[in-house]
């Protein structure tokens, strides 16, 4: 191993040290262990750093401990599993064979961006130096397999956003449901109440009270009926996120911004909702509110 493809992988240390550009100099016989392979050689034990562990009888001295990871994938083998040693110190004591190796032949580059907003300007540059050293078409796809992670998370980021917009679309469906379930609860109340309606605009109420009052009513009645919804998503949520979670699943966040979104759309249809009930009701004449029977 050597520091640069050490950073490249991001290969973190919870003990000890990684391997530095003076072990890979100086091939100098020392190590850094896996969690997995720490647990297999020594157990328990918390004294491990300064001991040998051999590798075919040759002893190098541990520096440094791997710290415990989850990966959701791999291309050679899992952290947690490996061995570090500087690659000068293996070239030397374990000389490759030509069955292992062959002069001029790699098994895989691994690159990185400077920085991710060039990921693919850095993808274009690698396949045409591959390209203008192998004679193939940069552009053919087939000609070189590239596995980008960065590609990857894009997709998964495009399918997170379309469920988004989906579940958003059912959101506005359900509020607006909602809404017209509000506004016929305020018909009814309206028809029911037509009487008092008339007897409030014949002892001087005027069309804008009654207008008034029927709207708050209904605004009232929406905004409660809302805001238990989300005070029971809000709950089911911090249920959830008090569960054992595993290491990819961080649980349910809550975004500030989309909860004001929701408040500022659930305040809108309690005014739609509110609006057309508390207008029929302020056009009652007193004496057509009067007429109408109880």
């Amino acid at each position: 191993m050597s520091p640069d493809y050490l950073a490249v992988r991001n290969l973190a240390v919870g003990r000890g040290r990684q391997i530095s550009s003076a072990d890979v100099d100086n091939a100098r016989r020392v190590c850094v262990l896996g969690a997995t392979v720490k647990k297999q050689v020594f157990g328990e034990r918390e004294d491990v750093l300064g001991r040998d562990v051999r590798i075919q009888g040759i002893p190098y001295v541990a520096i440094g401990l791997m710290s415990e990871k989850d990966q959701s994938s791999t291309y050679d083998g899992w952290d947690h599993e490996k061995v570090l040693v500087p690659f000068t110190s293996i070239r030397r004591d374990f000389p490759p064979t030509p069955e292992a190796q062959t002069l001029g032949r790699l098994d895989s580059i691994i690159y990185q961006p400077v920085s991710v907003d060039f990921w693919r300007q850095a993808r274009r540059e690698v396949t045409r130096v591959l390209g203008r050293l192998h004679n193939f078409d940069p552009e053919d796809d087939g000609a070189a397999r590239v596995l980008d992670y960065m590609e990857i998370a894009e997709l998964f980021d495009r399918v997170f956003d379309a469920s988004e917009v989906f579940l958003s679309m059912v959101s506005l469906v359900t509020l607006t449901l909602g809404g017209m379930g509000v506004m016929n609860t305020m018909m009814m109340s309206v028809a029911e109440r037509t009487n008092e309606v008339g007897l409030k605009k014949a002892l001087g109420a005027t069309s804008r009270r009654i207008l008034t009052d029927f709207f708050l009513e209904g605004s009232l009645l929406a905004l409660l009926s809302g805001f238990a919804g989300l005070l029971l998503v809000w709950i089911f949520i911090s249920l959830v996120n008090l569960l054992p979670r595993t290491a990819f699943f961080s649980g349910l966040p809550v975004d500030w911004k989309n909860l004001l979104a929701v408040i500022a759309a659930l305040g809108m249809v309690a005014v739609l909702s509110a609006l057309p009930p508390a207008w029929r009701a302020a056009n009652l004449t007193p004496v057509e509110a009067l007429r109408e029977e109880r």
